[in-house]
């Protein structure tokens, strides 16, 4: 499984399957072009979302995504990346980066 790459994780810890979760609900989100999306599986639960705004973490770069989450092990809030290559190859978001676009030219 690809991976994502946390920013930030507040009062909340991530088991290897909750990573994956979020991973497959961030590619989700981004072969439909949705800026929101909900993340169940039997022990964690929130919501996803995205402005399909473009971060850098060192050398990584992609699209950014927050989740707010509840878990067995805490409840917070998580910023991470996850690189455009590994969120679907060949596709793009168009409607979230058409206006992510529109709104940094000046």
């Amino acid at each position: 499984m690809r991976k994502i790459y946390c920013m930030m994780q507040t009062q909340v810890v991530l088991t290897d399957e909750m990573s994956d979760a979020l991973y497959e609900t961030a590619c989700s989100m981004y072969r439909n072009d949705q800026r929101r999306a909900p993340v169940v599986t039997w022990d964690m639960e929130g919501q996803v979302r995205t402005t399909g705004e473009k971060a850098a973490l060192i050398w990584i770069t992609g699209v950014l995504f927050t989740a707010e989450v509840e878990t067995d092990l805490g409840k917070g809030k998580v910023s991470f990346i996850v690189r455009t290559d590994d969120l679907s190859p060949g596709d793009r978001f168009l409607g979230v980066r058409k206006n992510v676009s529109q709104t940094s030219v000046s």
